[in-house]
Formats: C-alpha cells, sequence, structure tokens
C-alpha cells in the first residue's frame, strides 16, 4: 500500500490563491520602516476569501477541512509576515466554536471582532497589536483562553519588532469567554502546529532570499554564490526547509488522524522549526554581507519576527521537556539505544 503525501489539486489551487494574493496586496515588504500597523484590511481581506477558518466546522462560518490543509496555508502566512492578528482570529473562531459559541465564531471569521495574540506568563499575559482588540486569545502550556478586553488596563512596553505593538495586561482583569484546556487538546496541537507551519514560511522567503541575492550580488567579477562559504549556507537553507517540510506534513497528518503520537510529532516540529528558522534568518544575515541587520534590507523583517513568535504560548524549554518525557513507545526506544 502507498501513500500519497503531495497536495490535491483542490489544495494546491487554494495555496496558488492565497500566495498570490498575500504577494500582490500584503508582501512582506510592506513592513519597511513601519510601526505598529492597521491590520483591518489585511483581516477583512483574508475573511472574504474564508482563509481565517480553513480548519474551523462549516456550522460556525469556517470551511471545515483538516490539520493538514490549515497547515499549508499557515505556510504563506508565514511567508509574508502575515500579522499576528491573522491567527489570533484563526485559534479565537476555534476556540469560540468548540466551546459552543458558533455565533461569536462566525462573526471573528467575518472579521467584525478584532483579536489579538497573547502570551500568558503568570498572573499577567503579554499581548501583541493588543490596542483596538475587544477580545484577546491568550495562550499557554496548557490551554488556550479567549478573553474579553473590554475592562483589563494594558502597559505598553517595547517590543523587539516595531512593527507590531507589545503590552501587559493583569489576567485577572480580563473575563474568560471560552476556553480550550489540556496540552494535547486538538486545538491546542493545532495551535502548536500552526505557529511551526508559518516558521516554515518564513525560511523558505529567506532561503529563497538568500539565494537571489547570491545570484545577483558580484565579487571579484562572479555571483557570491560560486564561493564555497555561501553556497553551503544556501544549501543548508535547502535542506533544512526540505527537512522541516517532511516534518510538518508528519505531524499535521498525526493530528488530523488523531494518532497517539500526535502531540509527540507537533512539538518536536515546532522544536525543530524554531531551529531551522533562526538559523537560516542568522545566515541569510551573512550573505547579505551583515546589511541584513538594516532597515535597508528585507532580511531584518524576518528575523524580528521569528524572536517574536519563538516563545508565544511555551519556550523552547518547555517543548524539549515533553518531548523528552512523552511516553511514545517508539520515542523511549530510541532513548535506551
Amino acid at each position: 500500500m502507498s501513500i500519497d503525501l503531495n497536495p490535491s489539486p483542490e489544495l494546491g489551487q487554494m495555496v496558488a490563491t492565497l500566495r498570490k494574493m498575500l504577494a500582490d496586496r500584503f508582501p512582506a515588504s510592506r513592513l519597511r520602516g513601519q510601526t505598529a500597523l492597521d491590520t483591518r484590511s489585511e483581516i477583512a481581506a483574508l475573511a472574504e476569501l474564508g482563509f481565517l477558518g480553513i480548519g474551523v466546522v462549516e456550522e460556525a462560518g469556517g470551511i471545515g477541512l483538516g490539520a493538514i490543509e490549515e497547515a499549508q496555508i499557515h505556510i504563506e502566512f508565514g511567508r509574508q509576515l502575515a500579522s499576528p492578528d491573522v491567527l489570533a482570529a484563526t485559534l479565537g473562531a476555534a476556540v469560540a466554536a468548540a466551546s459552543g459559541g458558533s455565533d461569536l465564531a462566525a462573526r471573528i471569521l467575518a472579521g467584525e471582532i478584532r483579536l489579538c495574540l497573547g502570551s500568558a506568563h503568570g498572573e499577567h499575559a503579554l499581548l501583541l497589536n493588543a490596542d483596538h482588540a475587544e477580545l484577546a486569545v491568550i495562550w499557554s502550556d496548557v490551554a488556550l483562553h479567549l478573553v474579553e478586553m473590554g475592562s483589563a488596563t494594558k502597559t505598553e512596553l517595547e517590543s523587539g519588532d516595531a512593527t507590531v505593538s507589545l503590552s501587559r495586561i493583569n489576567l485577572s482583569d480580563a473575563p474568560i469567554v471560552a476556553q480550550s484546556t489540556g496540552a494535547e487538546s486538538p486545538i491546542l496541537l493545532r495551535a502548536h502546529l500552526l505557529i511551526a507551519a508559518q516558521f516554515l514560511g518564513m525560511a523558505e522567503a529567506i532561503r529563497d532570499m538568500a539565494a537571489a541575492y547570491a545570484t545577483m550580488r558580484q565579487q571579484f567579477d562572479q555571483p557570491i554564490g560560486a564561493f564555497q562559504a555561501v553556497k553551503h549556507r544556501c544549501a543548508n537553507m535547502a535542506i533544512a526547509t526540505t527537512a522541516l517540510r517532511a516534518h510538518l506534513a508528519m505531524a499535521a497528518l498525526a493530528v488530523q488522524s488523531e494518532h497517539a503520537d500526535a502531540a509527540l510529532q507537533v512539538d518536536s516540529c515546532r522544536l525543530l522549526a524554531t531551529r531551522y528558522a533562526l538559523e537560516s534568518a542568522r545566515s541569510n544575515i551573512q550573505v547579505h554581507g551583515g546589511i541584513g541587520f538594516s532597515a535597508e534590507c528585507d532580511a531584518h523583517l524576518y528575523v524580528l519576527r521569528l524572536h517574536l513568535f519563538e516563545n508565544i504560548g511555551t519556550s523552547r524549554g518547555a517543548l524539549l521537556h515533553r518531548v523528552l518525557t512523552h511516553p511514545s513507545p517508539a520515542f523511549l526506544l530510541l532513548k535506551s539505544a
């Protein structure tokens, strides 16, 4: 028996449509020199085409597809550095729908309610783009909470990524509207999967940027890509994205089929995605001769977004602990070898 892991023609067409729309209307270059952007037009465009609710049930206004399709869509979001508000709307609608709030989920997916994404840290939460949000998706290692922002007092903080505002609230001031709990709950697993998918999209964009610059930039009367040091960096980026895409496909398949080791697959995929994307981002800076750290080059946009996202909802230490202590028989055998 053979298994075909290639995307279906329908999924391929959906991804191609989204890729073109994002490249035309919301390319990563839109973030050059910008501070926290008004994301309403971005959310409205994605809501109109149904891309916010790919994995949300149809009864709640979504498309009702699986984790495999949803992951492919979020690769494209990562490629063009989609606003964190996009992931917030996707997760917020999923939490609302799973808690019986189909009407609320439908309004979120229609772009009628503005959401922001947050990460819980003890009694507080750090929020991204919370300035005009009505609801926030607060993500921790064991839960996703959808909370009201009306009575919460925000303390503005300095953000490492100037295109995304950062603030802090006291969680006791934010009433819970809906929630999904349990470290291995389907929605929480998909949340980690979608972050990994966005990291893959960023890594692929970084790979393409480095390869294009190495072909264009001349040194000693030849492209710098002809030099072994640059060539090896670009090759390592290509290997990393190929391996990560395969791992993401395995993790998405495990989540969609509710396999016993789905949590292990997702956690290890997010760990690998964080590592490979950050390594590629650093190599891209080197390929660009160091100018990637400056606002004159889009390479720095990916570095900043990766660092902003790497600890959303968890930390690499927590992910590593879960992977190393996961009770998967196959993994225990590997550890004992």
